[in-house]
């Protein structure tokens, strides 16, 4: 189920490494960018039942899972050799065009939907309609000449540009500053310790986490060499720093609301849903905790008023697609907006799966939490839930337990589950009981 009404057939593009590709290589190990491409089994749980779906990667249990949840309507292809360039990897091979102009069916017309809009992902396009006679449409991509304003609000230096200008707030972000030179940025660092505070120090275009240099208080406290801090960290070379203020609150709270925004001319922003962040603890994203008590926040209403106006003024700059908006809330109930994610993001597909199963209303009836990513000692889907049998939804027959989703990468030793409940503290203590047995 979409936000928006389907005119074709689907086509789903997880074109993760073609998004995050310049700045993944940073790490100088080619096989540590390839290594990310186990995360396109998040795409089979995107939208409905009724898909055609391409990843850079083999999803292991990808069948059982799609029978058991009800998505036998959904069919996942991936490159045998795959590159960064999804996209392209689907130009450049006739079986996988082919099996695109199959499923347009009869009217010869599919809607194309990516993880992230890229240059690459209009070749796709591109190719389909001059080369084969299809109509592609891409309701969740700006016209191409705006691709410039999708990259350029995902960037911190853009998100700081633009949203100040929009909100009436009197510091919608946390204090900050942007430079190109790291000794200056250790100036910075400084500046912040002399006065009590810590900070965070982020690449100008780090996702999920990655590019983001945490430094509490009492770390830098009495620290001597900042700079030595911040050299350690290699995606940090050869960009722009963003050196923000560290907002440290006794609860820490990251709320995040997902919009979707078509074309101008085409209808509203639409928000799809409210979250909590989780995170590992380097401060990399882990997951989403959905329940409809965050809706009832004291801290709510002013958010969804920034985010309301942040999608409106998107949209009038020429964005169509997903984004989220991130933000953290210190102990006065304040909150500070910290980054713009302008593509789907980790928490999507669990939205997507629980607006399948138990429809648009779901947070009416269960909470639940989402992990990406857990450490596990059983590396096939039959040993695991085995091991946790006790704990797999449906517990008693009631709508609670653990669903297992993201099998991908358990050949390396880790899952990605959510967690069903009736409140989110049941949901907590499920997961806690999860955690000691994996």
């Amino acid at each position: 189920m979409t936000p928006y009404s389907l005119k074709a057939p689907l086509v789903v593009v997880h074109n993760y490494l073609e998004t995050f590709r310049e700045f993944l290589s940073r790490s100088g190990n080619p096989e540590t960018l390839m290594a990310r491409r186990f995360n396109g089994d998040q795409a089979l749980f995107w939208y409905g039942p009724e898909k055609l779906v391409f990843s850079s990667a083999r999803v292991e249990h990808a069948e059982q899972l799609r029978q058991r949840w009800g998505y036998e309507g959904t069919r996942l292809l991936f490159p045998e050799i795959p590159s960064p360039f999804l996209s392209l990897d689907i130009v450049n091979s006739p079986e996988f065009v082919a099996e695109i102009v199959r499923h347009a069916g009869e009217q010869q017309a599919i809607t194309l939907i990516p993880y992230a809009s890229t240059k690459e992902l209009y070749t796709l396009a591109d190719t389909l309609r001059s080369k084969h006679g299809l109509t592609v449409h891409m309701p969740e991509s700006p016209h191409r000449q705006n691709l410039w304003l999708k990259d350029y609000i995902d960037t911190k230096a853009g998100f700081r540009t633009l949203v100040p200008q929009w909100l009436e707030v009197e510091l919608p972000l946390p204090r900050g500053f942007i430079t190109d030179d790291l000794a200056e940025a250790a100036r910075m660092v400084a500046w912040f310790e002399a006065r009590g505070h810590g900070c965070v120090v982020k690449a100008n275009k780090g996702g999920s986490g990655v590019g983001n240099l945490f430094l509490p208080y009492n770390q830098l406290k009495g620290a001597a060499d900042f700079r030595g801090l911040l050299d350690e960290n290699i995606f940090l070379q050869n960009d722009l720093s963003i050196v923000e203020q560290l907002i440290e609150a006794r609860e820490r709270l990251s709320p995040s609301l997902e919009y979707y925004v078509p074309r101008l001319e085409e209808g509203e922003p639409k928000l799809t849903y409210l979250s909590i962040q989780h995170f590992e603890e380097s401060g990399r994203f882990a997951g989403v905790m959905i329940a409809g008590k965050f809706y009832k926040a004291p801290w709510y209403p002013a958010f969804e008023a920034m985010g309301a106006k942040i999608a409106e003024r998107l949209q009038n700059y020429g964005y169509a697609g997903y984004f989220d908006i991130d933000a953290v809330v210190d102990d006065n109930g304040r909150v500070y907006i910290v980054e713009i994610n302008s593509r789907r993001t980790g928490g999507t597909f669990a939205h997507d799966f629980l607006v399948n199963k138990f429809g648009p209303g779901y947070c009416e009836q269960v909470a639940a939490l989402s992990q990406n990513k857990a450490s596990t000692q059983h590396t096939s889907l039959a040993a695991l839930e085995e091991a946790v049998r006790d704990l797999l939804y449906p517990i008693g027959g009631e709508e609670r337990g653990v669903i297992f989703l993201l099998t991908s990468t358990l050949f390396k030793g880790s899952v990605g589950y959510i967690v069903l409940g009736e409140s989110l503290e049941e949901v907590k203590d499920l997961q806690r009981q999860l955690t000691a047995v994996l």
